[in-house]
């Protein structure tokens, strides 16, 4: 099955609207997730502890597909990273936030999954 794309509103009543992209593949909703980690010592723990859980997804499901992309703001000195939506079990277990799928340069860099994600997702 071709997975395909929508965008969903959520309106609560006396709370601000939330719209989010998701995918659906295979019957699933799936999404893009971002964490944003503020001090330097947990980046890089945080980014081990991401590119591992990565790396057991896609021996457990037999695929390369989830990929998480990294960028770093020099000017707010934090780290966000992004997890496509074949990412979300490992974005669940860090505590990632459900967010609009980031533009190809907002992404930045691939820190796990295939190099062909940069074609797949922003094409």
């Amino acid at each position: 099955r071709t997975p395909f794309s929508l965008r969903l509103r959520l309106h609560y009543k006396g709370a601000a609207k939330l719209s989010v992209n998701v995918s659906i593949h295979n019957g699933e909703i799936t999404m893009w997730h971002k964490l944003v980690v503020d001090n330097f010592l947990n980046t890089e723990s945080t980014g081990k502890s991401i590119a591992e859980g990565v790396f057991e997804l896609n021996i457990i499901t037999k695929s390369t597909s989830a990929t998480v992309f990294s960028k770093f703001d020099q000017a707010q000195g934090n780290t966000t990273y992004y997890f496509s939506p074949e990412a979300e079990a490992v974005a669940i277990a860090h505590k990632a936030s459900p967010c609009e799928k980031p533009s190809k340069t907002a992404v930045g860099k691939i820190i796990i999954g295939d190099e062909s994600a940069f074609d797949r997702h922003f094409s």
